[in-house]
């Protein structure tokens, strides 16, 4: 036996004293720290119970290597005691989500997910507007009633290239709404992409059998999500023009749709400009991203997806409750923020990094916004 095994019990009167030395100034409530003192012993049972799993650790010298104190730290402030856990971090980061209780739907209530967009619309194969749309869907807490979903597109157009007078020839705002039992719609939606019947329920269209059915192991999910079919081929067709990151239910990073949208002629690489193959999202991220967007993820999984897109990240920051992860595509990145403190997707958005047809670098070719709220209204 050594310094390294021995845990040495405070008791009562001893942890009184540590807390009176530790601020002598502040007078404390006896219940407050009655519960102060079982949470420390708890950490400390905790510790020693778990001491046997845990891989063996490098030894430290002297009799203060417990003293990562009972795995707890008594904090007072104002006349409160706090019992704070610690926990000796490793060298990786730690998780970018907490997988805590969710709010999810009760009877009679929707979760109401709304995103709002801009897609590319070409005029002519001359001009490129960013079109702004917003797509909505009603879920029901039972998932097998009546869904609905709206599509509006209003806003002013706003030309990243081309000639301002071909706003003219672009569609003017309007709107549809469609309703169909547990989601299965089956008639055409102006929504990029739409509803497509042809497409199997999984990561390009999830359903929610599907989600439910996802692990939130983020190694396990990992697995999963490397191991999926490829996107049907229509969608691969498309990797020649801007893929945005328009993801929603029932999800696709879509391509511009519309009456007036013309497919860009691919024209030859020259030198500083986008090679004529633009790259969209990788698969990962794109099946990633429609599930996280769906409004159909409990927590713990929106959690592990959200771990996932950090660990694939170029780049990632924090500022306060937001990550943001950056991906980049070669001519273009992928910016992603995400809400730490709820697990969801807030936007995303396409910036592209060389010239790409007339549109400069650093420009945002397409945006998403998102939000999640739980609603008794069905519809708007």
């Amino acid at each position: 036996m050594n310094d390294d095994n021995v845990r040495h019990l405070w008791s009562d009167a001893e942890l009184d004293e540590a807390l009176d030395a530790l601020h002598p100034h502040v007078r404390t409530d006896p219940a407050e720290l009655d519960r102060a003192r079982a949470t420390l012993l708890r950490a400390a049972s905790a510790e020693t119970g778990q001491a046997h799993t845990a891989p063996p650790a490098k030894k430290r010298s002297g009799t203060w290597r417990w003293i990562a104190v009972a795995a707890a730290v008594v904090v007072v402030t104002g006349g409160v005691v706090v019992a704070r856990e610690i926990v000796e971090q490793p060298a990786t980061v730690a998780p970018a989500a907490t997988a805590t209780a969710d709010v999810r739907p009760g009877p009679g209530q929707y979760t109401h997910v709304t995103n709002t967009y801009t897609d590319i619309e070409w005029v002519a194969d001359r001009s490129a507007f960013a079109v702004q749309q917003k797509v909505e869907f009603w879920i029901p807490a039972d998932r097998s009633d009546m869904w609905m979903r709206k599509w509006t597109r209003d806003g002013d157009p706003v030309v990243l290239t081309g000639q301002t007078y071909d706003k003219a020839s672009l569609p003017g705002p309007d709107s549809t709404t469609q309703i169909a039992a547990g989601g299965d719609f089956r008639t055409p939606f102006p929504y990029p992409g739409g509803w497509d019947t042809d497409v199997p329920g999984g990561w390009y269209r999830p359903t929610p059998a599907f989600v439910e059915n996802l692990p939130t192991d983020s190694a396990a999910l990992l697995k999963d999500v490397t191991s999926a079919s490829s996107p049907p081929q229509r969608f691969v067709d498309g990797a020649t023009e801007v893929l945005p990151p328009m993801q929603s239910y029932p999800g696709l990073f879509q391509q511009a749709a519309g009456a007036t949208t013309t497919a860009k002629t691919p024209l030859a690489p020259t030198p500083g400009s986008a090679v004529a193959t633009y790259a969209g999202p990788g698969d990962i991220q794109m099946r990633l991203l429609t599930v996280l967007a769906s409004g159909l993820a409990p927590r713990p999984v929106r959690a592990a997806i959200i771990d996932l897109l950090r660990s694939q990240a170029t780049t990632w920051k924090v500022e306060g409750d937001t990550d943001t992860y950056l991906v980049s595509y070669g001519n273009h990145q992928l910016v992603i923020d995400v809400d730490n403190s709820t697990s969801q997707l807030l936007s995303a958005r396409d910036v592209t990094n060389q010239n790409f047809y007339g549109i400069h670098p650093g420009e945002t070719l397409s945006t998403a916004k998102f939000s999640f709220e739980i609603t008794s209204e069905f519809g708007s």
